[in-house]
């Protein structure tokens, strides 16, 4: 349970960078100038009945996924290691 809490702390990381990256990219084409003579528009969200639940279940399923990647890229790595050289 501990690595896949580890796992979702990543997802949410590489989220939130990605968020920043495009924000600033943004601001950046657009220039800053231009960001600040746009009027403010307040926005209400509301999310569907079991959002949470199906954002938590896509989320552990992609940790899931995650985490069997990696336990078969380490295997095939013990594999290549442990595995006798031929010479040639």
């Amino acid at each position: 349970m501990r690595i896949l809490g580890q796992v979702l702390e990543k997802v949410v990381r590489h989220y939130d960078v990605y968020r920043n990256f495009y924000v600033e990219t943004y601001i950046q084409r657009k220039g800053v100038e231009r960001m600040r003579q746009q009027r403010e528009i307040k926005v209400q969200v509301t999310f569907s009945e079991g959002y949470q639940e199906r954002f938590t279940r896509a989320c552990i399923k992609a940790a899931e996924r995650h985490l069997e990647n990696m336990q078969r890229e380490q295997e095939e790595e013990c594999r290549t290691l442990s595995a006798p050289e031929k010479a040639g």
